[in-house]
């Protein structure tokens, strides 16, 4: 009955588009994390979990899935001078919505981020390589 209650209560699906900003940097005991700053582009997927009986309060899963444009600079190793390019990326995890008034309140978004960016070392180099990086988010979102 419990479990008749809160899946008869979950059927609900957002669809949307969501841009960020994400900037990376680091430095760990002298190796310096590379400098990367990018936004991505990304269509949102949720869908409710769980929602109270005044749906003042619910919990959705949600997929993000888009392309990542890359504003970094450039960067530098043994090879010479590199640029990062854009990339893909995908984002899942749970989000904790509160409605505080009727029609609005805030979300709590936990999630893991990960993206792909190309990488081209400028002349006299002719390499060219990918890096990932994988990242914990947490994202709060003031609706209205």
């Amino acid at each position: 009955m419990i479990l008749e209650r809160i899946l008869g209560r979950s059927r609900i699906t957002m669809l949307g588009v969501s841009a960020s900003y994400f900037g990376m940097s680091a430095t760990v005991e002298d190796n310096y994390v590379d400098d990367v700053q990018v936004i991505p582009l990304m269509l949102d997927f949720r869908q409710a979990f769980y929602r109270s009986d005044n749906d003042r309060f619910s919990t959705w899963l949600f997929v993000d899935a888009g392309y990542v444009f890359s504003i970094t600079g450039n960067e530098m190793d043994v090879e010479g001078e590199f640029e990062f390019g854009d990339g893909w990326g995908i984002n899942s995890g749970i989000s904790i919505r509160h409605h505080t008034f009727s029609k609005a309140g805030f979300a709590l978004d936990l999630g893991w981020f990960r993206h792909t960016s190309r990488m081209k070392w400028l002349p006299p180099s002719e390499k060219s390589g990918q890096r990932a990086w994988n990242l914990g988010m947490a994202r709060l979102t003031f609706f209205f």
